[in-house]
């Protein structure tokens, strides 16, 4: 007599820590009935575990022909007819989807195995429970799970993670297609409150989008079914800032993310923008790693080209970018100002902004750093940056004024142009160069003075350790640092070549003097036991043990 056979799954292993690995043993059960009604199968919430996406495949062997048969993943139950007899039951358990690991230990997806023996006997029911075994995810890392990667090609992926550091009350939603303005809105109401990803699918186009109170949200790029993760890029539509953070909200672009801004023929923009691409304020958090960027944004009625910072954080690392920014005022690539304002970059590269207008000066052509703002760069690259367009515009790389403080402790600020200070400005601020810090190959133009760093007003910048301030060229004087009006110079440690080569660091160059230093009347330098250096110029390499 043959019986039916109804799969019953009932899994023991749950996983709800916001899948940060799993391993362990769970138990199925298989019932073996002659009636005819459907069971449903008692899977979990679906917002509480991932087995509700694990497909199951049963193979009976040792009565005759094996018996195969797969329960798939989410189904209420399966039937099959199986003659009575004794049996051996193994059931093979697979996720159906994409896993993307999130840290760096990678991982396998899960699958589980499990063998028991039956004995179907005609007239009653039966009922075997297999142990599974092998179940194993990377136990210690982050990962995110896509029930089907082709649907997520054409839209997001809304997960959430809420709760505390330990990921507790975590849950997975359903795949949602978001491929609109009022989708993202319902996306983001989903979402916030938490700590969230979304992982983007497709390049989507937005609005200015205003966050606030305490929502942290991270955008992932997705990849393609069938394909390896590619670049996902989010446009501005129209005017404004594309995100404005403040009260705690943050955002971070984790990696495969472009945020597009607009200049005018430019990607199809009919019109600069007039604002800055992101707006960090009061108790704002920004961040970009991984190979993410901020680019092609045009401020044409303000500072801040990039990313303007007012009162919040703003942090680089990895291979990210920002290129390709312009504001009419100051700060072509990011722009930091105002009580507790900072950018702190460890990575990544700052490149082709521009600061500067048709009517006017601009200052930093990569960043600003203004009253209250401070910038700590200790990797990283700040090059090929622009605030000299034929008006005069300062500190081509960096320009640090109004109080604002800049610590450089490594990376390089190089190929920079502008009047004066074509790699660093300084107009009452503070500049600090340490560890294997560079400055080079920066050039001021025009009748500019300052290739590598000019340092005026009340202003101080020092050299420490292994520092070096080469290769720069002045139109006039002060090929490396130029320093004037009540502005100072130390030099604790450190090189700045003269108008030859110094231990392989290529020459300054400043036609009407000072190839390495040129002191303003009104300046001051100190550099090494020789104490005061003199009002004038020098063609010499100056070092920390004195000048060479």
């Amino acid at each position: 007599m043959k019986r039916t056979i109804l799969i019953i799954l009932t899994p023991l292993l749950l996983l709800n820590n916001c899948f940060t690995g799993w391993e362990g043993e769970g138990t199925i059960t298989i019932n073996i009935d002659s009636g005819n009604s459907r069971a449903a199968m008692p899977w979990p919430d679906a917002d509480e575990s991932l087995y509700r996406h694990l497909e199951h495949k049963i193979i009976m062997t040792g009565n005759g022909s094996p018996i195969e048969f797969t329960a798939p993943a989410g189904s209420a139950a399966v039937r099959r007819s199986v003659p009575a007899g004794k049996y051996t039951v193994t059931v093979a358990a697979s996720l159906k989807g994409k896993v993307t690991p999130l840290s760096p230990d990678g991982g396998e997806i899960p699958y589980a195995t499990g063998t028991s023996a039956a004995d179907v006997k005609a007239g009653r029911n039966n009922q075997v429970n297999i142990t599974m075994s092998g179940v194993r995810f990377c136990k210690e890392c982050d990962f995110i799970y896509e029930k089907d990667a082709g649907f997520i090609a054409e839209g997001l992926m809304i997960q959430t993670c809420n709760g505390d550091s330990s990921h507790n009350k975590s849950h997975i939603l359903e795949q949602k297609k978001i491929m609109n303005y009022d989708d993202w809105n319902e996306a983001f109401e989903i979402v916030s409150g938490g700590i969230n990803t979304l992982i983007i699918g497709a390049d989507i186009k937005l609005p200015p989008q205003t966050f606030q109170l305490d929502s942290k949200l991270t955008l992932i790029g997705a990849a393609s079914a069938g394909s390896t993760a590619v670049m996902r890029t989010i446009s501005l539509s129209q005017n404004g800032s594309l995100f404005s953070l403040s009260n705690g909200a943050s955002i971070t672009l984790d990696s495969n993310i472009t945020l597009n801004g607009l200049t005018k023929g430019r990607n199809g923009a009919t019109q600069d923008n007039d604002a800055p691409l992101v707006r960090v304020q009061n108790g704002g958090t920004f961040a970009i790693k991984g190979n993410s960027s901020v680019t092609g944004n045009t401020n044409a009625y303000g500072s801040g080209g990039g990313v303007y910072v007012a009162g919040g954080a703003f942090t680089m690392s990895g291979n990210s970018s920002l290129t390709g920014n312009t504001a009419n005022d100051e700060g072509g690539g990011v722009y930091v100002a105002g009580n507790n304002a900072s950018f702190t970059m460890s990575g990544g590269v700052i490149s082709r902004n521009a600061s500067h207008s048709d009517s006017g000066s601009g200052g930093g052509g990569g960043v600003h750093v203004g009253s209250g703002g401070s910038f700590n760069m200790s990797d990283g690259t700040i090059s090929n940056n622009n605030a000299y367009n034929g008006n005069p515009g300062d500190g081509g790389g960096v320009f640090i004024t109004g109080g604002g403080n800049f610590t450089m402790s490594g990376g390089a600020i190089s190929s920079n142009t502008a009047y004066n200070g074509g790699g660093v400005l300084i107009v009452d601020g503070g500049f600090t160069m340490q560890g294997d810090a560079r400055v080079s190959g920066n050039t001021a133009g025009g009748f500019g003075s300052g290739g590598g760093v000019y340092v005026s007003g009340w202003s101080s910048f020092a050299m420490n350790e292994n520092a070096s301030v080469s290769g720069n060229s002045a139109a006039t004087f002060g090929g490396g640092v130029y320093v004037e009006n009540f502005g100072e110079f130390d030099l604790n440690g450190g090189t700045v070549t003269g108008s030859g080569a110094y231990k392989g660091m290529p020459a300054n160059k400043a036609p009407s003097g000072g190839a390495a230093l040129y002191v303003y009347p009104g300046g001051t330098a100190k550099y090494g036991a020789a104490g005061v250096f003199p009002d004038g110029a020098t063609n010499n390499a100056i070092t920390e043990t004195g000048v060479q």
